[in-house]
């Protein structure tokens, strides 16, 4: 075996522990992330579902659509969190009802850890008055909360979309962090495995060997 032969077959072998220490990283970085496709309808008329996160048969998020009547102006969209409470960037004034902390649309990436009020449920469309209808007419929103597991505080975010023309909504996605007390970001999704570098470098490393043999 020539010297340059071996220095390719050092550096293939590194890239092939490199991608292998990169896949366990990843996997104790990201793997605390339990992210799941809802694509959950909510229809108007006293239609409402019962999600569950964790599989533990609490109730994590209710969702109702109903109609409450004329005191608010027609229909009323809510999530409601047994367990939890919503992010809420500042409190809320509805003109001739009263202040209220409702949940806040975040920006993809914007940190839940704890941070700012918290609301427990949040009005999608409030009469139109309600303070996500603006961020509704742009598409779906995110939403960050607190939910508890097991007597434990855990960060999560959920992805919700309405049809302002039909007042039905629907609950697309979320996740949260399985780690109790670790700041999840809004949108967060685990990362691809590093399993697939890892392959790479082996299969590299052995088609080498095998062309070197013969």
């Amino acid at each position: 075996m020539t010297p340059g032969s071996t220095r390719r077959e050092r550096d293939l072998t590194a890239y092939s522990l490199a991608a292998g220490a990169a896949c366990l990283a990843g996997t104790s970085a990201q793997g605390a992330i339990q992210y799941q496709v809802f694509n959950t309808d909510v229809p108007f008329g006293g239609g409402s579902v019962e999600l569950d996160f964790d599989g533990d048969s609490n109730i994590d998020l209710f969702a109702d659509n109903r109609d409450i009547g004329a005191l608010y102006n027609g229909s009323w969209q809510i999530l409601d969190l047994p367990l939890g409470q919503f992010m809420t960037n500042e409190p809320y004034a509805v003109p001739g009802v009263g202040t209220f902390s409702y949940a806040t649309p975040q920006t993809a990436g914007t940190l839940i850890d704890g941070t700012g009020f918290y609301s427990y449920f949040t009005n999608l469309s409030y009469g139109g008055l309600g303070p996500v209808v603006p961020a509704l007419n742009a598409g779906p929103i995110l939403l960050g909360f607190n939910m508890d597991i097991a007597g434990n505080e855990h960060f999560a975010w959920v992805r919700v979309e309405v049809d302002l023309n039909t007042a039905t909504y629907t609950v697309i996605d979320g996740a949260y962090e399985s780690r109790p007390d670790t700041p999840i970001e809004a949108g967060a999704v685990p990362e691809p495995s590093s399993l697939g570098l890892l392959a790479a470098g082996a299969l590299g490393l052995g088609a080498y060997r095998r062309r070197v043999a013969r």
